[in-house]
């Protein structure tokens, strides 16, 4: 989100600003843009024309503004793979990785340049690089590292070998796809795999016997304070960090973040749509028109059942949370729920109309069904 009424699309286009209240789409002039990120009031992004990452102002993003003439060009970064950026003591970062290898860049917006600070290696190809709290988290196939953005100070592995129930994670080959620093008053981190998610210590070590088990393979994961995003092909999974609980799903299918928050999704079914999230008390970012429109809200969190009572429905069988539960499940009782009914660990929810109908093919050709039964 550029500002609450525009929007900054990277698409195979080129750039592409959208006004949310004319609903005009003004191009940019860049070539078919690969990435594009925000933080705080800058913009980083790189296309087919440079091939290599651009930062620029938000201020200096207009309709027929051209963004070359304002923007700091990496040169050193071409045919980078990811990118991040962040700040950490009034110095503005960015980071790129290009398989194993790791650059960490200073610029320098007001110079209009950039200077090269230092490189880091992996132990395997990187599949995610966060800037955090003045800390550099790189993460790769069952692990994840914390390096130092100034001095030398030693990585720390964030997945210790001395750990014997994290074992598990080293010899599976799990995707990382997420990593939170968690606000706890002590220095606590969430790792986040594609099959679950651990809590550990700084030392790498578990700091919680509870994991997050998802219901479906997540393709992406998003944190937004205190809340985790995981996007599946079938819903949107909502956990709330610290508590460890498991909030409810979002019967969005295909959904892809478009920002670091969560905020802003596309849908990838049918004719191209966005999304916008928020959290529930808080004030909207976006202003959109709303003429002709309908608006849908999900509350998140409140007193409320784990499944809501469906009138033409009866509940055959419940994977996952109960009402006795401390809000977790193990891994342990997710597998055996897993090799009982596939890979789709949701409540069985069957029509009562079809009961006698379908009584010989029972439990067969049930849709999942998500939670609040909406």
């Amino acid at each position: 989100m550029l500002d609450p009424s525009h929007i900054l699309l990277g698409t195979e286009d080129g750039l592409l600003m959208f006004d949310c209240l004319e609903e005009g789409v003004h191009k940019m002039g860049e070539k078919k843009v690969t990435h594009l990120e925000r933080w705080e009031n800058m913009i980083v992004y790189m296309g087919q024309k440079h091939k290599c990452p651009c930062v620029i102002h938000t201020s200096l993003i207009a309709p027929k503004q051209d963004l070359d003439a304002g923007s700091v060009k990496v040169a050193d970064a071409r045919s980078c793979h990811l990118i991040t950026m962040g700040t950490a003591s009034n110095i503005l970062y960015l980071c790129t990785t290009n398989r194993k290898k790791v650059s960490l860049f200073e610029i320098q917006i007001k110079k209009m340049n950039y200077s090269k600070l230092k490189e880091f290696s992996a132990p395997h190809n990187i599949q995610l690089v966060r800037l955090l709290s003045g800390h550099l988290y790189v993460g790769y196939v069952s692990g994840v590292m914390k390096f130092g953005l100034q001095g030398d100070v030693m990585p720390l592995k964030l997945v210790s070998g001395d750990d014997l129930t994290l074992g598990f994670i080293r010899v599976n080959d799990l995707n990382c796809l997420g990593c939170v620093e968690l606000n706890s008053g002590k220095k606590e981190y969430l790792l986040c795999f594609h099959m679950l998610a651990v809590y550990v210590d700084e030392s790498g070590k578990r700091s919680r016997k509870e994991e997050l088990i998802w219901h479906s393979t997540p393709y992406d994961i998003v944190y937004s304070d205190p809340y985790l995003l995981i996007f599946t092909e079938c819903c949107v999974e909502i956990y709330h960090v610290p508590s460890a609980h498991w909030m409810q799903n979002v019967p969005i299918r295909k959904a892809r973040s478009l920002n670091r928050m969560g905020s802003l999704i596309q849908l990838s079914e049918g004719a191209f749509s966005l999304v916008y999230l928020r959290k529930h008390g808080t004030e909207d970012e976006l202003h959109m028109k709303r003429v002709g429109r309908s608006r849908a809200t999900t509350k998140i969190g409140g007193n409320r059942p784990l499944i809501s009572g469906p009138i033409d429905f009866r509940h055959e069988q419940h994977i996952g949370l109960d009402e006795h539960s401390t809000g977790m499940v193990t891994s342990h009782s997710m597998q055996a729920g897993l090799n009982q009914t596939g890979s789709d660990a949701y409540p069985v929810l069957k029509s009562t109309q079809s009961i006698h109908t379908n009584m010989s093919t029972h439990g067969s050709g049930s849709e999942p069904a998500s939670e609040g039964g909406h």
